[in-house]
């Protein structure tokens, strides 16, 4: 949902919709610039959604992050800066975190530097809010097969707030073929073997 015009606007589009449940981007996904709500919009949000009887929240990261990009670069601290005002941003208004796409493997030093990344942000951010990784379509990205979450996973330290996303246009253009069901399975039985199928938090 669109939070132009404020971001209580989202609900009001969300109930014209006939939606439950919301993902929204409480900025513009593509730029590192952060959009400020006032504490009047932030309880006119709350208050709408209670009143709309919504069941999920759920905020989407900007296009722009590269948690796997060399550490202390602009973009590795741009990236980490914006995902945890992402969250913080999320315990305000009740979300259950925010979904990422995480970065690029950069030969696979990406995904260690990754996992301090999201471990910094983590730290930083309330206990409520659960990071979400997205799946990736190119193999140049972190999330792009399973064995990318199990790596995360295990390096992270508190695991129990890593949740996943699974975009099935994502995982179509990564290789699996969603009209085989003997495929889908076999994908499913490796996630949930490595991660575990109870880690999906969205679909």
């Amino acid at each position: 949902m669109s939070v132009a015009g404020g971001i209580e606007k989202s609900v009001e589009r969300a109930v014209d919709e006939t939606f439950e449940a919301m993902q929204i981007c409480v900025s513009a996904p593509r730029s590192f610039k952060p959009n400020t709500y006032s504490e009047q919009q932030i309880n006119c949000f709350n208050r709408f959604y209670k009143e709309a009887g919504m069941k999920f929240l759920v905020q989407h990261a900007i296009y722009l992050l590269n948690l796997g990009a060399q550490k202390k670069s602009p973009l590795a601290d741009k990236s980490i800066e914006s995902v945890i005002g992402y969250m913080r941003q999320g315990h305000e208004i009740g979300s259950v975190g925010s979904i990422v796409h995480t970065g690029s493997r950069f030969g696979g030093e990406g995904t260690k530097r990754a996992v301090a990344a999201i471990q910094e942000i983590l730290d930083e951010t309330p206990v409520d809010q659960n990071f979400i990784i997205e799946n990736a379509a190119s193999p140049a990205r972190i999330g792009y097969d399973v064995t990318d979450f199990a790596r995360l996973y295990d390096g992270v330290k508190t695991r129990e707030r890593l949740k996943v996303c699974i975009d099935t246009q994502h995982i179509f253009a990564a290789g699996l073929d969603l009209s085989n069901p003997d495929l889908v399975d076999s994908w499913i039985e490796e996630f949930d073997s490595k991660v575990g199928c109870d880690q999906i938090i969205c679909l």
